[in-house]
């Protein structure tokens, strides 16, 4: 006759009681587990697996903890990298930039001596060239260039506009 631990207990029957059956029916056999004589005369044995469970989650969290440390760690020097990298592109730009507004030079003027009236942009001088041979009454094609209407002025005409020249 098998004797048999009561896992999952029904009607009448406690958890961890043993018993002596001629035979286990199929509808109790998910219910109970067969038991060796040693086993029966100890009793039911209780295993305290709670220190073992709290150890087995420390060592996982621990080794987690590391992991996470050890991707920070990666993260901030990528980061670091970008960011010098960074640095050193808008110092190239930041020097192109200047480079590109910096004065290419000091200009100098064609003639040493030039006109006084040529800090007047073309078309100013030009108007006042033309406004001034209207009123000498000299004939003109106002398409010439201010250079071409200036030789039409009387010399002491074109000192007057512009005393430089």
């Amino acid at each position: 006759m098998p004797k048999v631990e009561v896992i999952r207990p029904w009607n009448g029957v406690q958890r961890g009681q043993v018993l002596v059956l001629k035979e286990i029916p199929a509808a109790l056999r998910a219910n109970v587990r067969e038991i060796v004589d040693q086993a029966a005369a100890a009793g039911p044995v209780e295993i305290d697996i709670q220190r073992h469970i709290d150890e087995a989650v420390r060592q996982a969290l621990d080794g987690t903890r590391s992991d996470i440390n050890r991707m920070l760690d990666n993260a901030r020097r990528e980061a670091d990298a970008i960011v010098v990298a960074a640095h050193e592109e808008a110092g190239r730009i930041r020097a192109a930039a200047q480079a590109a507004a910096a004065p290419a030079g000091q200009l100098t003027p064609a003639t040493p001596g030039a006109v006084a009236g040529a800090g007047l942009p073309d078309k100013e001088r030009k108007a006042l060239i033309t406004a001034r041979l209207k009123e000498l009454k000299v004939d003109h094609d106002g398409r010439k260039s201010a250079d071409e209407l200036a030789a039409l002025l009387p010399p002491d005409e074109l000192a007057a506009l512009f005393p430089g020249e």
